[in-house]
């Protein structure tokens, strides 16, 4: 009691500081609001990680479980975990003392992830995460351990161990040698670059998403030719939620679609490739402008865009 007394106390200060967020400028929804309500896809995803060593999601990009791997977890971790559950399901009325060990990891194992799950339904808000729910993780690996220990007979628990050891360090030394993936964010720098040393580079940079904008005003701020504006509300253009300019920050303004005007203007987006049918460069054409120039740079299967338009006949 007096632990958790003092954790109370500890975060107190926290507690202090969301309920303050929460006061002004929309609320904590800014900071959490790309959180979904969890569904059984999450479930799934939450214990395959669990399963498998050494991944995890660094992008929305990323799939959400490698599925060898989570097929080798789950035969070489989960199925070991089921069969000693079962086994103590089934020995429940002996008076086995073996049995309270598991029962308290697996407590604090499935209890975190019932109470994120009905509580993510609960609230205004989804505070599910697999990233929040590390804290099952350790009894959930204790429970496995235990769980391959006690393996029979001994030739089954020798060979799982020795498949295990051997999967791990397999992977272990993939995620060593593995070159880092580029990701599509650091497009935006170079494309930025480009644009600044272009005779024609100046005026209004328009962004589609948050980030694009945000990163876009780093790589821009020290020329002094570029303002750059976050677009709202363009039709058929989806922004994650995750990202969001932080609050107070009056370097980025925010515009509707209907500040896209004037003679010509630079906009940033992202897209599978190049497609006038498609969003934002449908809108853009629509209102009568042409591309002048096109800096593109493609990474995790996407294309950045940082385009220069001028109004056709101009």
């Amino acid at each position: 009691m007096l632990t958790v007394a003092g954790l109370a106390v500890a975060y107190v200060p926290w507690v202090a500081a969301c309920v303050s967020a929460a006061g002004g400028g929309g609320g904590l929804a800014q900071n959490i609001g790309w959180i979904g309500r969890p569904g059984p896809n999450d479930l799934v995803e939450l214990f395959a990680l669990f399963n498998q060593p050494f991944y995890f999601r660094q992008s929305s990009a990323d799939p959400l479980f490698v599925r060898v791997g989570a097929l080798l977890g789950l035969l070489l971790v989960g199925l070991p975990v089921v069969a000693l559950l079962f086994e103590r399901v089934r020995r429940r009325g002996e008076g086995d003392e073996e049995g309270k060990p598991v029962a308290f990891l697996l407590t604090f194992t499935l209890l975190p992830i019932a109470l994120a799950f009905v509580a993510s339904y609960v609230l205004p808000q989804s505070v599910w995460g697999t990233r929040h729910l590390i804290v099952a993780a350790g009894p959930y690996a204790l429970l496995a351990g235990s769980a391959l220990g006690r393996l029979r007979p001994a030739w089954l628990r020798a060979a799982a161990l020795l498949l295990l050891g051997c999967w791990l360090a397999l992977v272990g030394a993939l995620n060593l040698v593995r070159r880092e993936p580029a990701h599509v964010w650091c497009a935006w720098e170079g494309l930025a670059a480009s644009a600044a040393r272009d005779e024609a580079g100046a005026g209004v940079v328009y962004a589609f998403e948050d980030l694009v904008a945000y990163h876009l005003w780093f790589a821009l701020s020290g020329s002094g030719r570029f303002r750059v504006a976050s677009v709202k509300g363009a039709p058929g253009v989806a922004e994650d939620p995750a990202y969001f300019l932080p609050r107070d920050f009056r370097d980025v303004s925010v515009a509707t679609t209907d500040a896209l005007d004037g003679e010509r203007f630079w906009a940033a987006f992202r897209d599978a490739d190049w497609d006038e049918s498609r969003q934002p460069l449908k809108l853009i054409k629509e209102r009568g402008y042409r591309a002048e120039r096109v800096y593109e740079a493609s990474a995790q299967g996407q294309r950045a865009f940082l385009v220069l338009f001028v109004r056709a006949g101009g």
